[in-house]
């Protein structure tokens, strides 16, 4: 059975912290690959705070060039999905039957989880696999295992990312050049 990892987000701009995480929860895991799903219309999310929806594929698709292990999906640019995580987790179990999937997340998502679309039916079509960051509080009772993978605290946010770029700041190092160059090309979050 294969072992795949899903990461999903806005990826607003995409950053090296997503990229750091996921080759640890790859490693950790052995994961035999990790699928980085960027949500068009992503549920929590301000639509007018979004580059757009195409260009942050392009964006996601630059920053996870040269790992071969890292795929990109569209499945959630597709006709009729809805842009919720159980609904992906769902799609993807039809596209990659009999694999094992594995939701890695952010322990800040982990603190709203609650909120998320079905989210109890997460447990049910994957391993929830959890960045731990300090000072989170996860809600308790949940409905099923949590697997911790050891990542170092990364404080690199998409929102400082955009602040940074909003008053003129460098962001290099903080996103790969790949991502930097499409942001300039399309004078993004200015």
């Amino acid at each position: 059975m294969s072992k795949l990892g899903i990461f999903g987000g806005s990826f607003n701009p995409p950053h090296m912290g997503h990229l750091v995480i996921c080759e640890i929860a790859r490693e950790y895991l052995s994961l035999e690959r990790v699928l980085f799903v960027p949500s068009k219309n992503p549920p929590h999310k301000n639509p007018t705070e979004l580059a757009p929806a195409e260009i942050r594929l392009i964006m996601t698709k630059r920053a996870i060039e040269g790992n071969r292990y890292f795929q990109l999906s569209t499945v959630e640019f597709e006709e009729g999905q809805e842009p919720y995580t159980v609904n992906t987790l769902e799609r993807i179990k039809q596209d990659f039957p009999g694999s094992e999937l594995y939701l890695i997340i952010g322990g800040d998502s982990l603190t709203e989880i609650e909120s998320w679309h079905n989210w109890k039916r997460l447990w049910e079509l994957a391993h929830i696999t959890v960045a731990r960051r300090t000072g989170d509080k996860y809600p308790e009772n949940l409905p099923g295992e949590v697997i911790f993978i050891p990542t170092p605290y990364i404080g690199i946010s998409s929102t400082e990312i955009r602040e940074r770029i909003k008053a003129g700041k460098s962001i290099r190092y903080l996103v790969p050049n790949g991502v930097i160059e499409i942001i300039e090309r399309y004078k993004l979050y200015r």
